[in-house]
């Protein structure tokens, strides 16, 4: 089939005829004639070269990773951007009002058409960022291929067209390398196989076209986790692109990637995400850090794990926070607190080449903290094989049979937290319990759990949801039902930060 804005060409029909289009003069309007490859495909061309005749030439088509009416192979989707809208006038624009201390809230984009925009006026040409909420209410908001990819997305318009649009992509740039070729299984044809390596500011999106001798969009790529070749399209989506509350939360200057000059933190209120916006000079410090990145573990010198990542590079960083998990039963547990983005674990070691004994896995994650006591959301965590029976380790319920337990009120994580939080407890003989939650008043504000506890290790929630930020207390009282004598009671704080 023949598809254009104008122009020429010679169109193939049945029985070996062609229509010579050139014929017809540079026509205005769009022009489609047939098509071999499905509704779907034909719409997309169609929808395509519409968008010439509404927006203008080649400079309206789309760089890759982005999406659009000018959508074509090797984009996201055909969604129309909201610089197309903004163009068109289709889009209902929030201006940021540089209020710091508002965060605005952003509607769903593809049934409401609101977006924010964001202008930065201490730049050459006037660069901003749009920002759209993705609730994905509509069949026709397919951001993602895959059915999550909810969440808000960034674009940075540092020109005047289309084809200047950047899409800033929440996982980060990375360095890349083609590691071999394989068949693709659906179009039987050798494609080259993407290995992901360290984030790094100087690297691809996975979005992008991959720039290296050889390099083009992803379209196969290896399991981080299998080390098999996956043969997925990653340029149109992956369900991990977007800004989304405790997932990935922050962009500021100082993360990857990075903005220039500005921040911004997706926060949930009442089951609403609006933006914390700094974008006055000097205030996208106050957001939380970023989260750390390219963590990874390996045998020290003494054969303990041990833990590296890249420092962050916020100028408030007042160290991070190790945390270790060796069952799901008991969870993630605070490890320690350091100054440098390096940490041995002396208390596990890894079975010696050739060694007899048992092993099991442990797993390991950091989160960075700064001055202001704000703290990243978790990075990602990473495993080791360490020597040891899992029963001699804290927090499997077998434990609660061959070890002694005592009674313990642990800090709840995460603190700050919004809006849920894990609170773990254990009691050492069976008991009568109360796990309360009173506000800074002294009132009562909710009882979690109560009841009679069997001796052991135990695991509650806290949601926040409805209440308003500030600093509460959690109280446990357990009286024993084997001796009376034995009446326990400890309070905590926490802190809410909506």
């Amino acid at each position: 089939g023949e598809a254009s804005l104008g122009g020429g060409g010679i169109l193939p029909v049945n029985n070996n005829k062609t229509i010579d289009i050139g014929t017809f003069g540079l026509v205005s309007g769009t022009c489609i004639m047939g098509g071999y490859n499905g509704f779907e495909y034909v719409k997309s061309v169609a929808i395509h070269e519409y968008g010439h005749q509404l927006l203008g030439g080649t400079s309206e088509h789309l760089t890759n990773g982005t999406w659009g009416m000018m959508y074509a192979y090797g984009k996201r989707c055909q969604v129309v951007n909201p610089f197309e809208r903004h163009a068109l006038g289709w889009i209902n624009l929030i201006q940021y009002n540089y209020n710091p201390l508002l965060p605005i809230e952003i509607d769903d984009y593809v049934t409401t058409g609101q977006a924010l925009v964001v202008q930065l006026y201490n730049s050459p040409n006037n660069p901003y960022y749009l920002l759209t909420n993705h609730k994905r209410i509509s069949p026709l908001d397919k951001i993602d291929r895959t059915s999550d990819g909810k969440g808000v997305y960034v674009l940075f318009q540092p020109g005047s067209s289309n084809i200047d649009l950047k899409f800033y992509n929440s996982e980060g740039r990375a360095l890349w390398t083609i590691d071999h070729y394989a068949t693709h299984p659906t179009v039987g044809v050798q494609v080259p196989v993407y290995k992901r390596g360290l984030n790094s500011p100087s690297g691809y999106f996975d979005t992008d076209a991959i720039g290296i001798p050889g390099g083009g969009v992803i379209e196969a790529y290896i399991d981080p986790i299998t080390g098999l070749d996956v043969f997925e399209p990653l340029f149109a989506g992956d369900g991990k692109d977007m800004l989304k509350p405790g997932y990935v939360e922050v962009f500021t200057p100082w993360g990857n990637p990075a903005l220039n000059g500005v921040g911004f933190q997706t926060i949930l209120e009442n089951n609403v995400i609006k933006i914390n916006q700094k974008i006055i000079s000097g205030t996208a410090i106050s957001l939380p850090p970023t989260i750390p990145q390219n963590l990874s573990v390996g045998p020290s010198r003494n054969n303990h794990p041990r833990l590296t990542w890249t420092a962050n590079t916020e100028t408030d960083i007042s160290g991070y926070k190790v945390y270790k998990k060796t069952t799901e039963e008991f969870g993630w547990q605070y490890l320690a607190t350091i100054s440098s983005a390096n940490f041995e674990d002396i208390s596990e070691t890894y079975l010696e080449d050739g060694g007899l004994g048992y092993e099991h896995d442990v797993h390991y994650r950091v989160l960075a903290r700064d001055d202001q006591g704000l703290e990243s959301l978790p990075s990602k965590s990473v495993s080791a094989t360490v020597e040891g029976a899992l029963l001699e380790k804290k927090g499997t319920h077998e434990l609660n049979i061959n070890k002694a337990v005592t009674y313990e009120l642990e800090p709840n994580f995460p603190n700050p937290f919004n809006p849920e939080t894990s609170i773990k407890f254990s009691l050492e003989e069976k008991s009568s319990i109360n796990l309360t939650v009173y506000n800074m008043t002294g009132q009562l504000v909710t009882e979690i759990a109560s009841g009679v506890y069997e001796r052991g290790f135990y695991q509650e929630k806290f949601n926040g949801n409805t209440l308003p930020s500030g600093v509460y207390i959690l109280r446990l009282t357990a009286q024993s039902l084997e001796n009376r004598a034995v009446n326990f009671s400890k309070t905590i704080k926490t802190t809410l930060l909506k």
